[in-house]
């Protein structure tokens, strides 16, 4: 790779990509009023690839469409690199089709009467120069695996040459930001896997940022350089991915991570804690902050015990467990506190072949997430 006069030249599948090294910068603070709660942004970034992180109903899709300019909100502003998207006290709003916003939408949106050349050459729309225009339709082609498929409606297609072509159309348009709107939610398992990895892959050189809203942590976590985490339209989490899901922050970000085990707890001196939920008081080498509220701890991580008397170890009492093909789910009951505890065995892990059901389940201090009050 050679680069010159700030032009990266790139080869991908055969196709020699040229693209100026452009800004990857966005800053969102706005408002927007919905139905049942405000819709109340405000993070910046300059990662490549963000996820925002929330559950069905949190306001995720609708931040897409305040950025792609779908819906305007009250007050605030958008910015992306040095461009003003949208400013309410400097009366900016730029319409949809001069923000330079890719979309990918779950169904994906092509047009079904059209073919596979006519839904990319839609986004081409304003170029003069055919020839130009065609040569670069067949390098989309060809850098998105479609060679052949041009005249091809998209009832003809698989999902994953549907999401190509899609793709194919956003790329067509040359935009800044890249925005993907739940795109695998109504797949299987299967597919959203696969789909997931080759979308990743045709992502590989697009210079701008890409942002992913999902439900889904697994997804978040695959696709993410850095995570936003919302509720009720508001932010309770940003930061470098794996770190926010190794240390959340608060209660909601921690249940959001898939946290099974949260419970109630306050700080009893400078290095100890009482888990209220639990009837357990844990000896730490840490100091404990003083906004302390509550801990969690994944279900996985914990250490089967077969007999009492060990630090920082939970009495319990078996209520159920599910066999699932690749792990087993126990539930317990704390015997001096309230609440459920869940501890998740892997079949192929270091307690696979457990045959008796523990009589404690003992915490260690790298693993428990501190969780401060919610501001």
């Amino acid at each position: 790779m050679r680069i010159r006069c700030g032009i990266k030249l790139k080869v991908l599948k055969g196709v020699v990509m040229e693209k100026a090294e452009q800004s990857s910068f966005c800053k969102l603070s706005f408002q927007l009023p919905l139905d049942s709660f405000l819709l109340d942004i405000h993070f910046s970034s300059n990662k490549k690839r963000i996820g925002i992180l929330g559950a069905s109903g949190s306001g995720k899709s609708m931040c897409l469409k305040s950025i792609a300019g779908i819906v305007t909100p009250k007050q605030g502003e958008i910015l992306l690199g040095d461009s003003c998207l949208f400013s309410s006290s400097k009366k900016i709003n730029l319409p949809p089709q001069k923000r330079r916003i890719g979309y990918l939408f779950q169904s994906y949106a092509l047009f079904p009467h059209l073919t596979v050349w006519d839904n990319i050459a839609i986004a081409m729309q304003g170029k003069e120069n055919k020839e130009s225009k065609s040569e670069q339709i067949f390098a989309l082609l060809r850098k998105m695996e479609l060679s052949g498929l041009e005249k091809r409606f998209p009832a003809e297609l698989s999902g994953g040459q549907q999401q190509r072509v899609a793709l194919a159309r956003i790329f067509a348009n040359e935009p800044k930001m890249i925005l993907l709107d739940e795109p695998f939610s109504a797949l299987d398992l299967y597919l959203r896997d696969k789909m997931q990895e080759e979308l990743m892959l045709h992502l590989e050189d697009f210079p701008g940022q890409a942002i992913m809203v999902s439900h889904s942590r697994d997804e978040i976590y695959r696709f993410a350089e850095e995570v936003i985490m919302l509720q009720e339209g508001k932010v309770i989490g940003q930061g470098e991915t794996k770190e926010v899901f190794r240390q959340p922050k608060n209660r909601q970000a921690a249940i959001l991570t898939g946290c099974k085990n949260i419970a109630k707890a306050k700080k009893i001196g400078k290095h100890s804690i009482f888990i209220e939920d639990w009837g357990l008081e844990l000896t730490m080498k840490q100091e404990i902050p003083e906004k302390l509220s509550a801990v969690g701890y994944r279900a996985h991580d914990f250490i089967p015990l077969f007999s009492g008397g060990e630090e920082n170890a939970v009495s319990v009492k078996l209520l159920s467990k599910a066999e699932l093909p690749f792990e087993q789910n126990f539930y317990f009951k704390p015997e001096k506190g309230e609440g459920e505890i869940c501890f998740l065995v892997q079949r192929d892990g270091p307690y696979g072949k457990m045959q008796e059901i523990p009589k404690a389940l003992q915490l260690r201090e790298e693993k428990l997430l501190l969780l401060m009050e919610e501001q």
